[in-house]
């Protein structure tokens, strides 16, 4: 051995046997010795502790104690940031802009000839501007076609589709409707988007009668709920839906901003109503489509019911079934997991920053005894006698 401590013979470290020997290393008294851990100089040297790896270990070990605890807080700020819906003042919902007769996507111009007929005649309807692909239906109807169709000559209806350029040009046979005039010439759309055009058509010979004043009375002739669930609805976000109504006005009368009632319930509850104020104004016998925002409550799961109501009488009904939030049951089981283990990391932290542990002295070794063990005189040894030389 050199007198720096080491040995120079590299055979002497680098044979398999020195190492692979289990007695080396399954001796107890090799880990089980007091000073082996608590000499002063094992801990005191400065370079054990300021290289710079070991405090970037330390922080990562830190990072990643509070890191299961990162995605349910998470989770709480986002259920707790999601919009509630307010079920108590009337809402108001814009109406969409009615679109322009000759404007692109709208119903187009209507031009008669000629412009009055007696029954029995014809006259050629000829149109300009309307959507390329709709079906159209064209009737002559009485009383300003106010009660929808059942005031028009059915009989004598034409379907007719615009071609590629917007125009069509349809003859329709000129008979007495089953109400009395002021009579119009009705075109409305079958598909696509809600059209509808009324022209004056008076018929020569057929009674003028003057319209009497009818209330309004709105009646919904489609109904449909629209909307999908998105990732934050999984975990307990209030779920959004659209419901679109088509309404017509049956009465003589417009109506001006009406005000609705839309009523939530879930399975067998009563439903919870709250009052929806549309915008706009809806003239006689017009139809209009109105979307009415639908907002279930937090985590809302099953079957629900959406009613639309107006002037007492029920407009639409429209189901609607949710997912089940499997995200918020994931969350609880994470919840009661991740904070036990993290109020026992926290404590056991707190205990050991209150209540170090404490640094043991060296031991001395056992003191030795001298040999004999027996104080001289307390054990008789025997004695044997020697043997002669002559025997």
């Amino acid at each position: 051995m050199t007198a720096h401590g080491a040995y120079p013979d590299p055979a002497r470290w680098a044979h398999p046997a020195r190492w692979a020997h289990p007695a080396r290393w399954a001796h107890p008294a090799r880990w089980a010795h007091p000073a082996r851990w608590a000499h002063p100089a094992r801990w005191a040297h400065p370079a054990r502790w300021a290289h710079p790896a070991r405090g970037a270990r330390r922080t990562a070990r830190r990072g990643r104690r509070w890191l299961p605890l990162a995605a349910p807080l998470l989770l709480v700020l986002l259920s707790l940031a999601a919009p509630t819906p307010a079920m108590a003042a009337p809402t108001p919902v814009p109406a969409p802009a009615a679109p322009a007769p000759a404007a692109p996507g709208g119903h187009g111009t209507v031009a008669l000839n000629p412009d009055s007929a007696p029954p029995g005649g014809t006259t050629t309807v000829t149109g300009a501007g309307w959507p390329v692909g709709t079906l159209l239906t064209v009737l002559l109807c009485g009383q300003n076609a106010i009660s929808g169709t059942d005031s028009c000559a059915s009989t004598s209806e034409r379907a007719v589709t615009p071609a590629a350029n917007g125009t069509f040009t349809v003859r329709l046979p000129v008979v007495a409707p089953p109400k009395p005039c002021p009579c119009v010439i009705h075109i409305a759309s079958v598909t696509g988007a809600d059209l509808v055009l009324d022209t004056p058509f008076p018929v020569l010979g057929v009674a003028t009668v003057p319209i009497a004043p009818q209330p309004a009375k709105l009646l919904a002739l489609t109904a449909e709920l629209d909307g999908s669930d998105g990732p934050m609805n999984w975990f307990g976000a209030p779920a959004h839906r659209d419901l679109r109504v088509l309404v017509a006005n049956f009465g003589s009368t417009a109506v001006a901003n009406p005000v609705f009632r839309l009523g939530i319930s879930h399975g067998v509850f009563a439903p919870a109503w709250q009052e929806i104020q549309w915008t706009g104004t809806i003239g006689p016998g017009a139809r209009q489509e109105i979307t009415v925002p639908v907002d279930y409550a937090f985590a809302a799961h099953g079957r629900y019911t959406a009613e639309l109501d107006y002037a007492g009488h029920q407009l639409a009904t429209r189901q609607n079934s949710l997912p089940r939030p499997w995200g918020v049951l994931l969350f609880w089981a994470l919840l009661y997991l991740v904070v036990p283990v993290g109020l026992f990391r926290t404590g056991l932290y707190l205990l050991a920053r209150r209540h170090p542990f404490p640094v043991l002295a060296p031991a001395e070794p056992p003191p030795s005894l001298p040999l004999p063990w027996f104080p001289p005189g307390t054990v008789r040894l025997p004695v044997h006698p020697t043997p002669s030389k002559g025997n």
